[in-house]
């Protein structure tokens, strides 16, 4: 039998459509590995989001890699990584240094507290070579070592804006210092940049006398003679002072005026008395302090002997003080006829 199809028309067929699905898994797999060459590596079998720590003179930031990773670190950077703690100190900016006294063994830090709140502690680094090597400044001012948890300091035990002496420098020695603050556990930061630098001076004491020679004239045996006065000028670094001491150098044995041929007119504390042998000093000043021997006026005296005693001092530095010294004789009808001098030593020693 034969299927006849009239032209232009198409067999009906009947279509089973069965679904059918099709699920494609891909599989997708990252490994990690150490990457390096000559100038880098690249560690870690994790990825995760990135930064990094930056500070300037104005402020500090701290970011965050991963809660597990580690610190990094070399001769001309640190880099903080891991989880950073929101209540972090600020970094402090840098700290001031001074010497605008002329000290030779201690300088004036002035920190900067950089907004932490008043309860914040300081820490302060302290190098003379650019921080190729460091000490620590401690809570007495000192210098050591070591830093301890009693080192760290308020801004107000730190002076604030009056600063407070970092103590017991080399002399003529330029330094600089870091700071870093710490308020609460985990809350530490890192040291800010440095410092300007200050240097110590060497230590100084001069003194000067406005004159060289003396002369009594002609004694009298019914008056006291004196010479003119001498000014004493010192002149010292010295931020506790000095002390200046007198002797002379009478007959080698005994302080006083000596003719050279065993004649002496002897000098001792006292009175003069017109008729008597005498012989001794006094001084005055407006600042210095003067030694109780030679704390007189009148006709009374200190004694000058060939060991040295007080004459006066400061506990001060000084520029240009001035002390007044005067000499006074007596003779006595007994006195041997002659020529009669004394050398008369001034030494000066600061004191450091």
């Amino acid at each position: 039998m034969g299927t006849i199809f009239k032209r232009g028309h198409l067999p009906f067929l009947a279509t089973l459509i069965i679904p059918v699905a099709l699920i494609i898994v891909l599989y997708s797999k990252v490994w990690a590995d150490e990457i390096e060459s000559n100038n880098f590596t690249i560690r870690g079998d994790n990825l995760s989001s990135g930064s990094s720590s930056g500070t300037t003179s104005n402020y500090g930031l701290i970011g965050d890699i991963n809660p597990f990773s580690d610190l990094s670190d070399s001769t001309s950077f640190k880099q903080k990584i891991g989880y950073s703690p929101r209540i972090q100190a600020n970094t402090p900016r840098p700290a001031t240094l001074q010497n605008s006294q002329e000290y030779y063994d201690k300088l004036l830090i002035i920190i900067d507290d950089s907004n932490n709140p008043s309860d914040t502690l300081f820490a302060v680094a302290i190098s003379y070579n650019d921080f190729q090597t460091h000490q620590y400044v401690q809570s007495d001012g000192t210098v050591a070592d070591t830093l301890g948890t009693e080192d760290y300091r308020t801004y107000v035990s730190w002076g604030e804006g009056s600063g407070s002496f970092i103590l017991g420098l080399n002399q003529n020695t330029g330094y600089k210092v870091r700071v870093k603050a710490l308020n609460g556990d985990f809350t530490e930061t890192g040291y800010s940049t440095d410092s300007n630098e200050a240097s110590t001076v060497i230590p100084y004491v001069n003194m000067a006398v406005s004159v060289s020679e003396l002369s009594f004239g002609t004694l009298n045996i019914n008056s006291v003679s004196k010479t003119i006065t001498n000014s004493v000028l010192v002149n010292t670094n010295a931020y506790s002072g000095y002390q200046v001491y007198v002797n002379d150098q009478g007959d080698g044995v005994s302080g006083g005026l000596y003719n050279g041929v065993n004649s002496l007119i002897e000098s001792n504390d006292g009175t003069l008395i017109s008729g008597f042998e005498g012989y001794g000093a006094q001084a005055s000043s407006l600042t210095a302090t003067i030694d109780n021997a030679f704390n007189v006026s009148g006709n009374n005296v200190g004694g000058l002997d060939i060991s040295t005693a007080g004459l006066f001092s400061n506990t001060t530095a000084v520029s240009g003080e001035s002390t007044n010294v005067q000499f006074k004789a007596t003779m006595s009808p007994n006195t041997v006829a002659g020529n009669y001098s004394d050398i008369v030593y001034f030494t000066i020693t600061p004191n450091l």
